[in-house]
Parts: structure tokens; C-alpha cells; sequence
């Protein structure tokens, strides 16, 4: 693989802890349709803060696995569009789940994967046309999309992301490729899916968030935040009308933060105003973007497509990525604003 200029753009990523997160960057050397990814781990209790590897493929998400077996440890998981799994222990683990992407001998052809998360003990993987995929056990995938699978190369259903609190009770989120892209969202109970009753001013839904059982958390396009579940239905609670792309939804300290391409928000479910504030970090210069907005191991992570900042409750703190030029002059792991700190 040719070697390329360090310069990366983060698509996504996810929060082990205070201490550790794992990012998925492509080069911008190359073109953004260039099947190519770096997963990078940046982890500040060791020595190495920051390690990586590469591949020739996409990938759009990142999960934390906790195998269920006695003993077993936590591994960051990367799913690619077309269905390759890397489950990133000290020697890497891949797999390949049947039927899913394109362009591929055992492609089925109804589109691109969007998401993978644990829900329960198993792994789950969603994408286009409706297609949800279970891990069973090693190199296991098998479909659990039977009602809402769309036939191959006729799909509309643009499924997005999946979560929910336990295996029957699961979300699946996304939109119809129609007029205007309205949300579409879908339940599992453990035995069949059921489309839920969106508000029809929801847009696009690129997030779910599990607060508790009876509160699931929903993002989306033209400033959609919704909450509720499947037995009594979600309602709108943030303001109509708002503008913006939410791209993340997360509970940090009875707040929910949101990210988007322009910021970090939050929203106070208590106010009357139903306000979404946009964060001020005291961060020179402020967050740019904050994609993805992850709460943790008591404390909140956020990740934009070249910034990775963290707030303890009290104080922010910026982190430099070694591929990229520092941001505001920052230099080694701590960013400006704020002293490095041990979790």
C-alpha cells in the first residue's frame, strides 16, 4: 500500500473510557470516495498514546464489544460499507458478513452498511434497504431483517443507524429515499419488527441514543430531537425549526449534547425554552465541528472531523492528533484552553 501524506479527516469514532477512544480517518491526500481508512486508538494510559493501523475500505462505525465469555476482554469493532468486520484485538480479527455492500463476489447487492453496536451480547449491523445483520458467534452473521428487507437494488429504506437497551427492544433508524427524506424508524421486540409513528416533522434520523428503557433518544436532520419508545411513541422536545444537521445525541450530567458540522449544542430538557445552546469551551479556537458527542465513564468526548476534545464536568481539553497540524497551536496530547491531565 502506498505510503500517504499524514493528513487525516475523522468519519467516526467511539469512546471506550476517560482514557480511550478509537477514531476511524481517511487521508485527504485521497479522494473521499477512496476505499481506504485508518483506525486510530488514542489511549492515555499508555506510554504510545496514539497507535494505527490501515485498510483498504470504508469505514463508517465504530463499536465497543464486550464478548460475554468468562474472562473475556473489551475490543474496539470497525464495520466497512460492504460488510467487512474488524474486531481490533492484539492481532486483528476479520470477518465478513454475507450479502451486505456492493461490488463484492458474495455481495446480494442491496447496499451499503451504516452502523454497528452491541445491543445485549451480540453485535448488530444495519444499512441500506432495510437490512439488519446479528453476530451469532465467530465469523457468524446472519440476516434479522425478515418484514422490512427491501429486494436488492428496489430498496428505499435508507437505515441508518440501530440500538436499543437489550435484544427485544431494538431501534432502527434512518429515512425513505422519497420527496423531502422523511424519518422512518422501525422496532424489534424479539420476535418482529413494527414501524413506529414518527412526528411528521422529524427529519432524517442519524442518531439514537438509549437514556433508559422507556427513554430512547432520536437526532436528525432539520434539528430533530425526539424521545419516547415503542409503547407510547416519540414526541418532538426540541424547538421546531430549527436549522440544524444533529449528527449524535448523548446524556452528559442531565444535559443532552448534540453534535453537528457546526458545533457542539446543548439542550436542557428542563427549560421552557427548549433551547438548543451552542457549547462554549473556552478552547482557542472553539470546536469547529463536533460530529460525534459521547458521554463516558463520567465524562464527554467530542470528535469532529479534525478535532478531539474532552469536558470533565469542569474543564475542556483538546487533544492533537500527530497527523494533523495543530489546532490553535496546540502541541503533543493536550490542547490549548486546557492542562493535560491523568484520568
Amino acid at each position: 500500500m502506498e505510503k500517504l501524506a499524514p493528513v487525516a479527516t475523522f468519519r467516526t469514532g467511539f469512546a471506550a473510557s476517560k482514557s480511550a477512544i478509537c477514531l476511524s480517518g481517511s487521508m485527504d491526500a485521497l479522494e473521499p470516495t477512496e476505499p481506504y481508512s485508518r483506525i486510530y486508538i488514542f489511549n492515555q494510559r499508555h506510554s504510545n498514546l496514539w497507535t494505527f493501523n490501515e485498510h483498504d475500505f470504508s469505514i463508517p462505525s465504530i463499536c465497543l464489544w464486550h464478548d460475554p465469555a468468562p474472562g473475556s476482554l473489551r475490543y474496539f469493532v470497525a464495520l466497512s460499507e460492504h460488510g467487512e468486520v474488524v474486531i481490533l484485538q492484539p492481532e486483528l480479527v476479520h470477518e465478513r458478513i454475507p450479502d451486505a455492500g456492493l461490488n463484492h463476489d458474495l455481495a446480494k447487492g442491496y447496499g451499503y452498511l451504516n452502523d454497528i453496536q452491541q445491543i445485549g451480547d451480540r453485535l448488530y449491523a444495519c444499512g441500506f434497504a432495510g437490512q439488519v445483520y446479528r453476530r451469532d458467534g465467530p465469523d457468524n452473521w446472519v440476516h434479522m431483517d425478515h418484514g422490512i428487507l427491501e429486494p436488492p437494488g428496489q430498496g428505499q429504506y435508507f437505515a441508518q443507524v440501530i440500538n436499543g437497551p437489550h435484544e427485544r427492544a431494538i431501534y432502527l433508524a434512518g429515512c425513505d429515499v422519497t420527496d423531502g427524506y422523511p424519518a422512518r424508524a422501525d422496532f424489534w421486540d424479539g420476535s418482529r419488527w413494527t414501524r413506529l409513528q414518527l412526528p411528521v416533522t422529524a427529519g432524517r434520523i442519524t442518531n439514537i441514543h438509549v437514556d433508559s428503557e422507556d427513554r430512547i433518544l432520536m437526532c436528525g436532520d432539520n434539528g430533530t430531537l425526539l424521545a419516547g419508545n415503542a409503547r407510547v411513541g416519540f414526541q418532538t422536545i426540541g424547538p421546531l425549526g430549527a436549522s440544524q444537521l444533529f449528527t449524535s445525541v448523548t446524556r452528559f450530567q442531565d444535559l443532552y449534547y448534540l453534535g453537528s458540522n457546526v458545533g457542539l449544542f446543548q439542550f436542557d430538557p428542563r427549560l421552557a425554552t427548549r433551547a438548543f445552546r451552542k457549547v462554549r469551551t473556552r478552547l482557542q479556537p472553539e470546536l469547529q465541528d463536533a460530529n460525534i458527542a459521547q458521554a463516558v465513564d463520567g465524562v464527554l468526548w467530542s470528535m469532529g472531523t479534525k478535532d478531539l476534545a474532552r469536558f470533565d464536568g469542569t474543564q475542556w481539553e483538546r487533544f492533537h492528533h500527530p497527523d494533523n497540524p495543530p489546532i490553535g497551536g496546540a502541541a503533543g496530547a493536550g490542547g490549548a484552553g486546557a492542562p493535560p491531565r491523568t484520568p
